[in-house]
C-alpha cells in the first residue's frame, strides 16, 4: 500500500475523497507528516480534538504569536480608529471585552487568518473550513500552536462537530475566532455576504457576546505597500435576539464599517479599472482570476457561500432557463430572455 492509500484508509471517516486533504494540488513535502499527526483534528469527538490542558498551553504561547505574527502579514494592517472614519472628533477609546470568552466574526476578503488573530486581543481557536491549507501547507504549525478547529466542508458530520468543537472551546475558557461568510466575498457588488446561522447558536446557547472584526484593503491588492484597514467593533449580545434579527444586524456592522473604510482609503477609479477591458465584469472576471491564492480545493470554494433555501429555489428556477433553447412554444417563461441565459455569468461567487 503507497502513502497515499495509507492516509485515505487512516482519514476514511472523515473524507469524501482523498482531495479533500490536499485540494487542487499536489500533496506537498509535508503532507504526509501532517496527516500523520493532526488526523484526531478532524475527529467528530470534540473531547479527542480539544482538551482543557491544550486550552491552558495555547493561552500561555499567545503573546509569542502577537510577537511574530506581523513578520508574516502579507499585507501591514491598522486597527482603525472609528471615530475618525464617522468624521467624529473625539479618539475611540476602543471596545471593552467581557471577561467571559467571546465570538470574534470576521468578514473574509483574502488571506484573512493571520490578520484577524492579530486583530482579536486574546487567544481563540481558528475555525477553518480549508483543508488543503492545514494539511497541505507550512501554515498548519503555526495555526496548531495557536489552536485550531477543522472542519471538512464536503462532510455533514464535520459540520455539525465543528459547532460543537467551539462549545466546547468556549467550555474550556477560550475565545473562537470564525468567518460567518464561509467563503471569501468574490462578488463586485455585495459589502458582505449572507452569513451562516452556526455564529449565532453558539453565541445563544453559550450566552457569549460576538465581537465583529471588519477587515478591508483595496481590492486584490497583495503588494506590501497596500495597508489591510480593521476595525474591532463592540460585542454584540444577541440573548434577546432572533437568528434572523442577530445576523442580519452583524451583516449590517460589517457592511457599515467596510463602506466607511472604502470611501475612506479606496484609491482605485473606474477610468482605471476598465483599462484595456470592455466592460465591468471583464475587469472584475480578470481580477479574479489572477487573485493571489493559498492552497485550497477550488470545487468546495465555489459552492460554500451560505444560500437560503428561498434563494436557491430561485437560483434552481434561473439555472433551469438558462438550459432552455427558446421557441415560439415556450418563449412566455421568460421575463427577460437575457436575465436567462446571462444568470451564470454573473454569479461570480460560484464561478471563481
Amino acid at each position: 500500500m503507497d502513502q497515499l492509500e495509507k492516509v485515505k484508509e487512516k482519514y476514511a471517516d472523515h473524507i469524501v475523497k482523498i482531495q479533500d486533504l490536499y485540494g487542487d494540488q499536489d500533496p506537498s513535502f509535508l503532507f504526509y507528516f501532517l496527516t500523520e499527526q493532526f488526523s484526531y483534528l478532524l475527529d467528530d469527538d470534540p473531547e479527542k480534538a480539544l482538551s482543557k490542558t491544550g486550552t491552558q498551553i495555547r493561552k500561555l504561547l499567545y503573546p509569542f504569536i502577537r510577537l511574530v505574527g506581523p513578520l508574516f502579514l502579507t499585507n501591514p494592517q491598522v486597527i482603525e480608529d472609528r471615530n475618525f472614519l464617522q468624521g467624529i472628533l473625539s479618539e475611540d477609546k476602543g471596545i471593552t471585552l467581557p471577561k467571559e470568552p467571546v465570538i470574534w466574526a470576521s468578514n473574509h476578503r483574502l488571506q484573512d487568518g493571520l490578520a484577524t488573530l492579530l486583530a482579536a486581543s486574546r487567544q481563540g481557536y481558528l475555525l477553518v473550513g480549508n483543508l488543503p491549507q492545514f494539511y497541505n501547507t507550512l501554515d498548519s504549525i503555526p495555526s496548531w500552536i495557536n489552536g485550531i478547529i477543522l472542519i471538512n466542508r464536503n462532510q455533514k458530520q464535520s459540520r455539525i462537530s465543528s459547532l460543537e468543537k467551539c462549545k466546547k472551546a468556549i467550555d474550556y475558557g477560550s475565545d473562537v475566532i470564525m468567518f460567518p461568510e464561509g467563503i471569501i466575498n468574490k462578488t463586485p457588488h455585495l459589502l458582505s455576504l449572507h452569513l451562516f446561522p452556526g455564529v449565532y447558536k453558539i453565541a445563544k446557547e453559550k450566552n457569549v457576546k460576538i465581537v465583529p472584526i471588519v477587515h478591508y484593503q483595496e481590492s486584490f491588492a497583495h503588494h506590501k505597500n497596500i495597508i489591510r484597514h480593521i476595525v474591532v467593533d463592540d460585542p454584540i449580545d444577541v440573548s434577546s435576539m432572533s437568528e434572523k434579527e442577530a445576523l442580519t444586524y452583524l451583516r449590517d456592522v460589517y457592511a457599515y464599517w467596510y463602506y466607511l473604510m472604502m470611501e475612506k482609503y479606496g484609491r482605485s477609479t473606474r477610468e482605471k479599472e476598465l483599462h484595456g477591458f470592455s466592460s465591468f465584469v471583464e475587469a472584475w472576471e480578470n481580477q479574479l482570476k489572477n487573485r493571489p491564492v493559498n492552497r485550497c480545493d477550488s470545487e468546495v470554494d465555489r459552492r460554500s457561500d451560505y444560500i437560503s433555501h428561498s434563494e436557491k429555489d430561485q437560483m434552481q428556477a434561473w439555472e433551469d432557463l438558462s438550459l432552455l433553447d427558446i421557441s415560439p412554444s415556450n418563449a412566455f417563461l421568460f421575463s427577460n430572455v437575457e436575465d436567462a441565459k446571462k444568470y451564470g455569468l454573473y454569479r461570480f461567487q460560484r464561478r471563481f
